[in-house]
């Protein structure tokens, strides 16, 4: 269902996007936290073109939350990808609350990788 939801999201689809990606997510085992993370990114993307800033955020928020439990730098560039494309839309909170979460994130890590 996700993959079907990717690729209308992929074709512009995003209002017929945005309901399969979210089944998908309700729906996958929690245990696969980089897929969730993924499939959280392309909702937020999907929310974004549809204009929806703070769905979008939250989607983002969510990716960023199943991204702190896994390695991956794939993820982590999509995460940077996404807080690029919110960035014309700085002021709004929700866009700044997904900002702050991945700068956090960014820090913890950082601070990890130091020791």
């Amino acid at each position: 269902m996700a993959d079907l939801g990717i690729a209308r999201a992929r074709l512009g689809e995003y209002d017929s996007a945005v309901p399969l990606i979210e089944a998908a997510l309700n729906r996958e085992d929690h245990r696969n936290r980089r897929l969730r993370a993924f499939h959280a990114l392309w909702l937020a993307r999907a929310h974004l073109h549809l204009g929806d800033l703070d769905q979008a955020s939250a989607a983002g928020v969510r990716a960023i939350e199943y991204a702190s439990l896994v390695e991956s730098p794939r993820v982590d560039w999509h995460l940077r990808e996404l807080r690029d494309l919110l960035r014309p839309h700085d002021r709004n909170p929700a866009v700044r609350q997904y900002v702050t979460r991945l700068l956090a994130c960014d820090a913890q890590a950082t601070r990890a990788s130091d020791r």
